[in-house]
């Protein structure tokens, strides 16, 4: 990542290089907390997929199996917890209004559902909630800073017109 940014940064302005910084400063904690949060599932998934075997079964598990299905489901809520960071990002580069994201949010949340039982294999819907419910709450912050960005340019592009009918 570091090679990355040392090869684009010539080229940026200096506004450009604070997005920059703010994205990176607001994604990593974000991905971090993701992580955490399958982490901290993990346990209660692996416990109720066990549980379906029954008390004279033993349950064996491969390793390689084991690390792939915790890698899996740590890197995908991680990943997950950053999508609003691009929501937000995609807004500020005025590809997408807080608008669009406002009207779209029924179409949102039944996705974010939909990848919270993907990502949780276990069949409780607890499991789901626990993932879907930050998630959603990432979009609403997301949405809010959208809608706080598009409200303080529509202010400076009305006192820009003012400004010019004036001069």
């Amino acid at each position: 990542m570091y090679e990355l940014f040392a090869f684009l940064a010539p080229g940026l302005t200096t506004k450009e290089k604070k997005y920059t910084f703010g994205f990176l400063g607001a994604s990593v904690p974000l991905f971090a907390g993701g992580c955490l949060t399958g982490l901290l599932l993990f346990p209660h998934m692996v416990e109720l997929l066990a549980s379906f075997a029954s008390a004279e079964d033993s349950t064996l598990l491969q390793a390689s199996y084991y690390v792939d299905f915790i890698l899996k489901i740590v890197l995908a809520t991680g990943i997950a917890f950053v999508l609003p960071v691009f929501l937000v990002m995609l807004n500020l580069l005025g590809v997408v209004s807080s608008g669009a994201i406002a009207r779209s949010w029924r179409i949102v949340v039944v996705a974010i559902v939909l990848f919270s039982a993907v990502v949780t294999p276990a069949a409780d819907v607890l499991s789901m909630f626990l993932i879907a419910v930050p998630m959603t709450a990432l979009f609403l912050v997301a949405l809010l800073i959208a809608w706080l960005h598009d409200r303080r340019a529509r202010r400076s592009a009305a006192a820009m017109t003012a400004g010019a009918t004036e001069g």
